[in-house]
């Protein structure tokens, strides 16, 4: 048994919200059901009109007697070329319920030769009446170039969606500004939620545009043209091999970022050039393997900081030159192992202490020199040679410069694009020192000891320098750290709180009523 088709499929749907499709799936079932109840008729009168009610009274059916909905008429009418006038009563020759004429009786349409009469179609007033959708939307077949518009000044002009205005060739009213066309999709080659890539179609760029379906009110952009006036990245065909993505820095240009694939046989590359920074961000490992050779070059800083361990191995020399002062800090234990031997040569001073003491082991022999006297210690015994040799005679042990170390900079994070949000750079250094005077000539007290207690609990030790100050203390957050000397450990007077911003704090430290002033 066949059954009877009662789908309507119609693709595309040209709806975007699920009202909008609602609506019309409605208005095409009503397309469909328009002839459920349709009357035809036939009369003489010229004032019917199509989209008008027809009031009809006096028929035989009762529920007939009703306004109905003319959709469709039909005109007819004969007047043949004679002298001579007649009078046709087309309305008498017509079927009529009320003269008690049925259908074929009275004039036949080829008995009528002169005057008026029509057919028509009507539906109950209270139906609703939809036409049939007999003519197809225009399309157009194939792609269209255009050129991208903006408003006046604007290098670059999208909305939240990335889409971008376009002008077409054959437009003649367009001003080439944000009004030319309505919003134009951007195809991409990777789109998804909050993920994919993009590349905004610039102003002045030439566009290829499609349509959806070949829908006039769904132009797509598909890509980019180059041409006379804008060129490619690199001349061509000389530089055929290379893959080229490069930007231009806006507004204004004159910088640009690269990504350029060079694949010329024996000169393969890949090159990269950021105009300003470059940030990465590795969530896990990072493994690099160099064939060859490495050449670093930072104009200015470099920042380094590694939270757990670090190793490193160099199968031959390592070569490493510190043109101005290099600085060293090892929180607990230091190990260095020499396979033959160490060499060591300062210009002005070399300086050793330690909190408990110091050894010096030496297998073999043990020489010490200086001002033209010299100790030395062998399996022969000790030697001791100089101009005077003096035993419990007076005098001081020299002194030294003392210890000031600085420590690194904590580096910045790099910036972390997610979901829109970028990731807090690092809290800028905090620095801070202290300065010890002598309590009765107020001068510095160069080389005197000296501990510090940071914020965690953990203390440095130190002598102070030529100036009377103590090494430089860092921290990323405000802190307090307090001096204790040798006449007044544990307790410090006065802590020191290390300022909010990168300028070292100069503090200093009468030692009689230890009461800190800002230097």
């Amino acid at each position: 048994e066949a059954k009877p088709d009662l789908e309507d499929y119609d693709y595309p749907g040209r709806f975007t919200e699920r009202a909008r499709g609602k609506h019309l799936s409605q208005r095409a079932l009503e397309r469909h059901r328009a002839d459920q109840q349709l009357a035809e008729g036939e009369s003489d009168q010229p004032l019917l009109r199509t989209g008008h009610f027809l009031d009809l009274c006096a028929h035989p059916r009762a529920d007939w007697n009703q306004l109905w909905l003319l959709n469709e008429i039909h005109h007819e009418g004969k007047q043949p070329q004679v002298l001579e006038e007649s009078i046709t009563n087309f309305g008498a020759s017509l079927p009529s319920p009320l003269r008690g004429e049925g259908q074929g009786e009275g004039a036949t349409r080829e008995e009528f030769n002169q005057g008026y009469r029509n057919r028509f179609s009507a539906t109950p007033w209270d139906q609703p009446w939809r036409p049939p959708l007999a003519h197809p939307k225009p399309r157009i077949l194939g792609s269209q170039s255009a050129v991208v518009t903006g408003p006046k000044g604007e290098e670059i002009h999208c909305d939240q969606y990335g889409r971008v205005k376009v002008q077409f060739h054959w437009d003649r009213e367009g001003q080439a500004d944000d009004t030319t066309s309505c919003w134009l999709r951007v195809s991409s080659s990777w789109a998804g939620d909050r993920y994919g890539g993009i590349a905004i179609p610039r102003i002045g760029m030439e566009v290829l545009v499609t349509f959806l379906e070949g829908d006039p009110d769904q132009p797509l952009v598909t890509g980019c043209l180059y041409h006379k006036e804008h060129v490619v990245p690199y001349d061509l065909p000389a530089n055929k091999t290379r893959t080229v993505f490069k930007t231009l820095s806006s507004p204004s240009g004159g910088g640009y970022n690269e990504l350029r694939i060079e694949d010329r046989k024996g000169q393969e590359q890949i090159y990269i050039h950021a105009q300003k920074d470059w940030d990465e961000n590795v969530e896990h490992d990072q493994k690099i393997r160099i064939g060859h050779e490495r050449h670093d070059t930072v104009e200015a800083n470099s920042y380094t900081e590694l939270k757990a361990e670090e190793h490193r191995t160099t199968h031959k020399d390592r070569k490493t030159e510190v043109r101005a002062n290099d600085h060293l800090t090892v929180a607990t234990n230091q190990h260095v192992k020499l396979g033959t031997g160490q060499f060591v040569e300062a210009g002005n001073e070399i300086h050793y202490h330690a909190g408990s003491k110091v050894v010096i082991d030496a297998g073999m022999e043990l020489t010490a020199k200086g001002g033209g006297s010299w100790l030395k210690l062998d399996p022969s015994g000790v030697t001791l040679s100089g101009a005077i040799i003096k035993m419990n005679s007076g005098g001081a042990p020299g002194k030294g410069s003392g210890i000031q170390i600085l420590r690194p900079v904590i580096p910045w994070a790099a910036d972390q694009d997610k979901a829109g949000n970028l990731l807090k750079r690092a809290p800028r250094s905090h620095k801070a020192r202290y300065l010890l005077l002598d309590e009765k000539t107020g001068e510095p007290l160069v080389g005197a000891p000296y501990t510090l207690k940071l914020a965690d609990g953990s203390q440095l030790a130190g002598y102070t320098n030529h100036e009377g100050k103590t090494f430089l203390v860092h921290s990323a957050e405000p802190a307090q750290v307090e001096l204790l000397t040798p006449s007044r450990q544990p307790e410090p007077q006065e802590p020191l709180f290390m300022a909010g911003d990168s300028t070292p704090k100069d503090m200093t430290l009468d030692l009689k009523n230890a009461n800190p002033e800002g230097a």
